[in-house]
């Protein structure tokens, strides 16, 4: 970004990486799809040394240590899983963020941040039983 004096200052956008495959190079150009660590993790397997009841900050340094993954330092809810989750170790914290209601995303310096999504201020939105949108439905067409 350059500031109006004329001074540029570099703003990281994050952490990528790119796989072999996902480079593409032609005559004049190279593309280069790259993605943070999260779809590395669907390929590992969740296991735990851990003894259920555990917390999900136990689980949370478990997966840091077993994996090399660095977790934003934050203040979470003392909630426990009563039961070793089931999946990959993506699924396992999409889990855990599902459980303290917030989600999970690699932030700009590629640590692994629990974040709520607050876009719209409470006081500015009212749901009730008038938000909802009535429809008829004419027809269906099964195929």
């Amino acid at each position: 970004i350059e500031i109006s004096t004329g001074v540029v200052e570099w703003i990281p956008l994050g952490v990528f990486y790119a796989n072999v495959g996902d480079v593409i190079r032609n005559k004049k150009t190279i593309d280069i799809e790259c993605f943070d660590r999260m779809p590395d993790l669907d390929g590992l397997e969740y296991t735990s040394s851990l003894t259920f009841p555990a917390t999900i900050q136990q689980m949370i340094t478990e997966i840091a240590t077993q994996h090399s993954i660095i977790f934003e330092t934050q203040t979470l809810p003392t909630v426990s899983f009563a039961t070793k989750p089931e999946g990959t170790v993506r699924q396992v914290i999409t889990y855990i963020a599902s459980l303290i209601s917030r989600n999970v995303i690699v932030n700009r310096t590629g640590k692994f941040e629990f974040r709520f999504t607050n876009t719209i201020a409470p006081a500015t939105f009212t749901f009730n039983g008038d938000s909802y949108v009535d429809f008829s439905l004419l027809s269906v067409f099964l195929f």
